[in-house]
């Protein structure tokens, strides 16, 4: 008995996964009820989270489990991205009960979708192979593409899903290349076969593996989908694509370069600081021209992208440790920061007919004040301004990038924050210092809405005002 226990308990990192792939399997095979399939898959992954904050802060904290012969496997760092991707899932699912509703019959494969696209995240986390790794991408986008164009009278959803799928077929391509060529080098697809500086082939494995990954993540120049994805999908999915998708990808990037150091030469280093400057200084100078609140957003999450670049380039130097904390933790704190203010759009545009421009903001913090109030805190995160969480989190960049020596990556990440102040003061000044006009929208905010706008306001402020909660759990292997 104490035998089958122990057992038990050794397949129990992969329990989360497992409670997504059957009640997802389940919606789709039950009777169309849009309403119970909304609160089975709610509690369903509430459950989820829990047992993954189980595992995550369990008391063994240095044990490490392989499983299906080393093709997943579970960490302490692995099961903490595990528990926020299952956390945003579950405030993306609150958020998303008023377009259910507008879906009608189809509301029910909104959840079916969602719980696909966080099994599929939560594979690539636990993925150490690149076989599994490609089938968890698979297994995140398609649901995505088809989340993107869920509001499918409209042109601009359409446009959204087509775009994201044209694209990331394209991306999927560049993957499975990268692969056969990594494999052509090192004789395995397993990531702890990998040869660094292992000839032609690994060069270009590497290659077109990194092109892969920054399509996914949209770094300068595989970023232009960005933009109009952010755009024409429903803000909820565009929160969810903001917070779980980025945790999925990082996560990723993470384990390659600090676990198995890939990228990890001088000469990748070099190739790579131009791209993420770059990367930073295009999105932050489109961001400030911009007249639509998403597209603003969108631009601005190609700017945090290449933040965390800063942090992921220093992982594999003296400062590695330092950077790996650095990566998960600002990973976080920009999740609740950017889901919160994308469910405050959400509340503001509950069709999302028309792009949502500034003006549609004027007089809000007047008519609704806590609406204001939350989403003018997600901007001042957003920002990087004391005390909220997005200051720890780019202090941490731009210290682990000081601690490996990359002195032009920190100063040009504390330069292109300086410059994201103008754009993301905007919202804030529409919202308190404007009149209110015809054209402003007024909140519709349903209690599970305002819950999810509750919890990622208290965890920005909670992150901000006491760091070390969060980051002593990423510093855990």
């Amino acid at each position: 008995m104490i035998e089958l226990l122990n057992q038990m308990q050794g397949w129990m990192p992969l329990l989360p996964a497992f409670i997504l792939l059957l009640v997802a399997l389940a919606i789709l095979v039950l009777p169309n009820k849009p309403g119970f399939s909304a609160g089975f898959s709610i509690v369903a992954t509430s459950l989820a989270l829990c047992i993954a904050l189980m595992a995550t802060l369990s008391s063994d904290i240095s044990l490490s489990r392989v499983y299906f012969e080393g093709a997943l496997t579970w960490s302490q760092r692995g099961a903490l991205a595990q528990s926020f991707i299952l956390a945003m899932l579950l405030l993306s699912m609150l958020s998303a009960l008023p377009l259910a509703r507008q879906a009608g019959k189809y509301g029910t494969e909104f959840f079916a979708l969602a719980l696909f696209a966080a099994l599929g995240a939560i594979q690539m986390v636990m993925s150490r192979h690149f076989l599994t790794l490609f089938l968890g991408m698979e297994l995140l986008s398609l649901p995505l593409y088809v989340l993107c164009a869920f509001r499918k009278h409209q042109s601009r959803s359409r446009e959204a899903g087509f775009k994201y799928f044209i694209l990331g077929a394209f991306s999927a391509g560049l993957f499975l290349m990268g692969s056969a060529y990594l494999y052509g080098a090192s004789g395995t697809l397993t990531f702890d076969g990998l040869q660094p500086h292992g000839g032609g082939f690994y060069l270009i494995g590497c290659v077109f593996l990194l092109a892969s990954l920054a399509f996914k993540a949209a770094l300068f120049p595989f970023h232009a989908w960005l933009p109009d994805v952010y755009e024409g999908a429903p803000a909820v999915v565009t929160g969810f694509m903001a917070s779980a998708v980025k945790m999925a990808i990082f996560a990723v990037l993470l384990v390659l370069v600090y676990e198995f150091a890939l990228f990890s030469s001088v000469a990748w280093t070099q190739t790579l600081k131009p791209l993420v400057i770059v990367s930073m200084t295009v999105a932050n100078l489109a961001a400030i021209v911009q007249k639509s609140v998403k597209r603003m957003l969108a631009y601005s999450s190609i700017a945090h992208v290449a933040y965390t670049f800063i942090a992921l380039l220093s992982a594999s130097g003296d400062g590695g440790d330092l950077a790996a904390r650095a990566v998960l933790f600002y990973v976080v704190v920009y999740g609740f920061a950017s889901l919160g203010a994308f469910t405050v759009l959400s509340c503001l545009d509950a069709k999302e007919e028309a792009p949502f421009y500034y003006k549609r903001l004027h007089g809000l913090a007047k008519a609704q004040p806590m609406v204001a109030l939350a989403f003018a805190l997600f901007m001042v995160s957003l920002a990087g301004i004391p005390p909220v969480a997005g200051f720890m989190g780019k202090f941490y960049l731009f210290s682990a990038a000081l601690a490996s020596n990359h002195i032009d990556l920190a100063v040009a990440g504390i330069i292109n924050s300086l410059i994201s102040i103008y754009y993301y003061s905007r919202p804030v000044i529409s919202m308190y210092m404007k009149e209110t006009t015809s054209e402003s929208s007024v909140a519709v905010v349903p209690w599970p809405t305002g819950l999810v706008l509750l919890i990622t306001t208290l965890f920005t402020l909670l992150f901000g005002l006491m760091p070390a909660i969060l980051y002593r759990m990423t510093g855990v292997l």
